[in-house]
Order: C-alpha cells, then structure tokens, then sequence
C-alpha cells in the first residue's frame, strides 16, 4: 500500500542517495540540464540534515508497503506578498511510479504548505515532461508561468543552440 510519512533524521542516507538519482535523472532531460544544477549539492548530506531543523523546509518519504521508494523537498517561500510552498523536488524510484507514491507525497506537501500558512504550492515540470505535467495536473495543479531560457555560447558570448 502506498502512503507518505514526513521524513526522520533516520531517512537521511535514503534521501540523499535518491535526490542524487533524482538530479542524474533531470540532467538527460530537456531542458533539465539547469534544474539539475540548481538541484546540485556539493554536500547533500549536510543541506538535507539541516532542512529537519529548519521550519520553513519538510521532508517526506513516499513508501510502498512501508518501503521508502520515494522523497519531497519542500520549503514555504515567504519573499512574497502571500507564502507560497514550493516543490523543490519529487521523485519516486521508476518501479514504484504510477501506483499513487506521489500522490501521497503530494497530499501531504499541501497538508503541510496549509499548516504553515501558504496560499498554493507550486512545483516545477519540465517542457518535454508530460508525465510529470499530467501528473501535477491530475493533482489539481494548473501552469501559472512559462520560464523561456536562451542559452548563450560560451565561447563567443552570442546566442547558443
């Protein structure tokens, strides 16, 4: 049976081995390559181990029969007029996908953005993802904003491909 439990300190190998996975993930999609590296830890441990001391962050693990297959990192974003919670990332092992993991994790995330006074949450999807559009969608989540990128050449300052 699939659920979602926030995440213990108990969690912490679990989670970043799989955010690791997670951001590996990302880069090999389009436009992923940016995500992953804004997702990028030199230290995963160490900025895990201090999301569970901070309150504007929350960790949940989404589990299978009571075996941890997936993990969320939110935090309450309040450098706006209203909070807002934001996924910063969600993933789920690929065998334990569409069997209703994220769902639970989701759940809770908007439990928990609730609690703490936020009026949505967002999460990101990338542009060639529609799975993951789906999924948000199918979730009660709409698109609110398009972020283009142009990518410059590094080479001679100009425009990339």
């Amino acid at each position: 049976m699939e659920s979602a439990r926030p995440a213990s300190a108990e969690d912490l190998d679990f989670i970043a081995e799989q955010w690791e996975r997670a951001v590996a993930e990302l880069d090999g999609q389009r436009g992923g390559a940016l995500l992953a590296g804004s997702l990028y830890r030199e230290n995963a441990k160490g900025a895990l181990r201090a999301a569970f001391d901070d309150p504007d962050r929350f960790l949940v693990v989404g589990t299978l029969d009571a075996v941890p297959v997936g993990f969320a990192s939110v935090f309450r974003d309040s450098d706006r007029r209203e909070p807002v919670g934001v996924i910063e990332i969600i993933y789920v092992e690929p065998p334990a996908r569409q069997v209703g993991v994220a769902e639970s994790i989701v759940k809770l995330v908007m439990d928990w953005s609730a609690a703490h006074g936020c009026i949505g949450v967002d999460a990101p999807a990338l542009p060639g993802s529609r799975s993951a559009k789906a999924f948000f969608e199918d979730n009660g989540f709409v698109a609110r904003l398009l972020v283009m990128h142009q990518p410059r050449d590094r080479s001679t300052g100009g425009p990339g491909e």
